[in-house]
Parts: structure tokens; C-alpha cells; sequence
């Protein structure tokens, strides 16, 4: 028989679960690209990027309780990466790139199999695809730790052991903006399966760059069903210009726009959606069963 501090003991734990489990937030920080060789002193240095990093660790830290995974994508580029403007004579800002409907890099004037070897003649090929690219400095070259081209996590950026890591635009022969997928949706990065495996339902993004890959993963989160909040002080642009397009897009495709001082209401509003604004359902079934088994054990 159950005696009155084991009866206590066994209905505190069950309650607890139980509303942990209708209450959990199942939220993740994403990072995005915070590397060498974008901030200060990097090849491709976004301006601002590194006043947003003390931000960033701000709200990964104050929030902690509500992250069930945070998320660091990485650009990561083998050397000669179609990206990079070195890899193309001219020295153009830009160029079209066609692609197979398989993702195969297509030859062309420009494009040739000695610097690309996988490219292939589309000579023929119905329905390729057409992608304008723009051309960088090398950048977060593959293994690279110091330097301009550093693929190195910025130094005074938090980063722990189980954190997840995302490399993207591994490929030589396409670049990959999003975290979820190349620029021709070609291939996918592992980044929706981890979310899923842990039942994630909403994602704030942060990083940089704001107009760039900070973006495209933003539109890609919502495309497949997160509820996406894109942290405009936790981000910086490359450019004004874009930076307005990339944000009235986002508005347009359902992606909250927010800054980190709208933080609390938007979890106390998380929270209150589990719940239902009511008390967990653990609890409105398992309070008069305490109550029950509290009179019978007295009588």
C-alpha cells in the first residue's frame, strides 16, 4: 500500500513529465555562415558583421532553456569553387550557369572540364536550368583555418560540442546560399532531417549575410513548414539595396520579422500555444486522480 509521501512523491514526478512533454518549446537557433572569412579581416567581410556576434551569443545564452538544438551552418568551399571569380577568366561580377535537370554542371565557353571536370556537354538536353551566379573572392575555402580565407567560426562566437553543424557548398560545381539546399535545388544538406528528428516546429534564424544566406534559408524554412523568424538586429547585409528586396520578399512569404527585444512575447505566445492557454493536459487529467487517491488513502 501506498503510503502518503510515496503517493506525493510518484503523482510530483508524473505531473512534472507530464507537463514538460505539452509544454516543451521545440524551437532551434540557426546560425548562419559566422566565419572568418566573413567578418572583419576576411576575404569577403559583410560590414557590421562582427558587432552582431556579442548578439548572437546574447540570445543563444539568455534563451537557452528554449532551444532544443541550435544549429551552425558552414560555408564550405573545395578550392576552386565555381563561386569563387579566380575559377573564371575576364574578371566578370557574374555569369549564367546551366545545369542538367540531374544537377550536372553544363560546359560552355567559360566552363570547361579541366577546372570542372564533372560538367558535361547539355548539348541536346531538354528542360536545363539556367542560374545566375555571382562571383566572389575565394572564400571559407575547405580546411583552411587562418587567413582571409578562413572556414574557421569566428573566434568570440559561442560554439559547443553538441551543437550541429552544417557545411554547405561543398560541391565545386554549384554554390548553396540556404542551409537546406543548393541554389538549383538539386541536393539538400541533412538540415530539415536533424530539425524533424527532434521535432522542431519553429526556427530563428541569425548570421550573415542577411540578403544572402541568411535569406534563402529563412524562404526555404518557411517553404517547408517551420514557423521562421528572421532576427534583423542579429543579421547584416551585403547590400541596402537587397537587403530591402530580401526582407519585403520574406514579409510577403509569411517569415516573422522580428528583433530580439520582441524575444519574450514571442516565447510566452509559443508557450501559451502548447498549452492552449489552459494547463497541460497531464495536469487537468491527473489533478482530480490526486485527489482521488488522496480522500481513499485518508479514509
Amino acid at each position: 500500500m501506498l503510503t502518503n509521501a510515496s503517493l506525493f512523491l510518484y503523482i510530483t514526478v508524473t505531473l512534472t513529465f507530464s507537463g514538460l512533454s505539452e509544454c516543451r518549446n521545440n524551437a532551434a537557433l540557426i546560425i548562419i555562415d559566422m566565419q572568418d572569412c566573413f567578418i572583419s579581416g576576411g576575404s569577403l567581410a559583410v560590414t557590421g558583421s562582427d558587432d552582431i556576434i556579442p548578439i548572437i551569443n546574447t540570445i543563444r545564452d539568455k534563451y537557452q532553456d528554449k532551444w532544443s538544438m541550435v544549429v551552425l551552418s558552414q560555408d564550405w568551399h573545395p578550392t576552386g569553387h565555381v563561386s569563387f571569380a579566380s575559377s573564371h577568366p575576364g574578371g566578370q561580377s557574374s555569369m549564367t550557369l546551366q545545369y542538367s535537370p540531374k544537377g550536372q554542371l553544363c560546359t560552355s565557353e567559360s566552363i570547361n572540364v579541366s577546372k570542372f571536370p564533372d560538367a558535361i556537354s547539355c548539348q541536346g538536353i531538354p528542360d536545363t536550368k539556367t542560374l545566375s551566379q555571382v562571383l566572389w573572392p575565394d572564400h571559407c575555402v575547405q580546411n583552411v583555418t587562418s587567413g582571409p580565407s578562413s572556414a574557421s567560426f569566428a573566434p568570440r562566437l559561442k560554439v559547443e560540442g553538441d551543437d550541429v553543424i552544417i557545411q554547405k557548398g561543398t560541391d565545386r560545381e554549384i554554390d548553396s546560399y540556404s542551409a537546406f539546399f543548393d541554389n538549383g535545388g538539386f541536393g539538400k544538406t541533412r538540415l530539415d532531417d536533424e530539425l524533424r528528428a527532434r521535432g522542431i516546429t519553429h526556427v530563428f534564424v541569425t548570421g550573415v549575410a542577411a540578403d544572402f544566406c541568411v535569406y534563402f534559408t529563412s524562404l526555404d524554412a518557411q517553404e517547408l513548414g517551420y514557423e521562421t523568424y528572421y532576427v534583423m538586429d542579429a543579421t547584416k547585409p551585403v547590400s541596402d539595396g537587397t537587403y530591402k528586396t530580401a526582407t519585403q520578399n520574406l514579409a510577403k512569404k509569411g517569415v516573422h520579422l522580428i528583433t530580439t527585444d520582441m524575444m519574450p512575447e514571442i516565447f510566452k505566445e509559443m508557450t501559451q500555444d502548447h498549452s492552449g492557454g489552459h494547463r497541460p493536459l497531464g495536469l487537468s487529467i491527473l489533478l482530480p486522480l490526486t485527489i482521488a487517491l488522496m480522500i481513499e488513502i485518508v479514509l
